[in-house]
């Protein structure tokens, strides 16, 4: 009889610890995270568009300085001529005027 019962227990212990080891199988990975959206606005190389009279400076449009001018489509502020000097924000030759 006692042979019986530990054959029994050892039965039960047996299938126990199958459960048990099949149970505790790991989870499965959490998905991975979502990809951020690209940011609106200018990015990479892209030079903002400005109006005569300004230029691209980084990612803003800033007024041409005194003694020089931009016109309309330039990237780059332009001497006035020798002898001369403009307002900020000058958007041709003509706002150039003797010193």
């Amino acid at each position: 009889m006692r042979s019986l019962i530990r054959i029994g227990l050892s039965v039960m212990f047996v299938s126990l610890s199958c459960a048990v080891a099949f149970a505790s199988e790991p989870p499965p990975p959490p998905p991975p995270p979502p990809k951020p959206a690209k940011p609106s606005g200018l990015t990479g190389n892209t030079l903002p568009q400005c109006e005569s009279g300004t230029y691209p400076a980084g990612n803003i449009c800033k007024p041409a300085p005194p003694g020089y001018y931009v016109p309309s489509g330039t990237k780059y502020p332009q001497r006035c001529p020798p002898g001369t000097i403009s307002p900020y924000g000058a958007r041709g030759p003509g706002e150039c005027k003797p010193e």
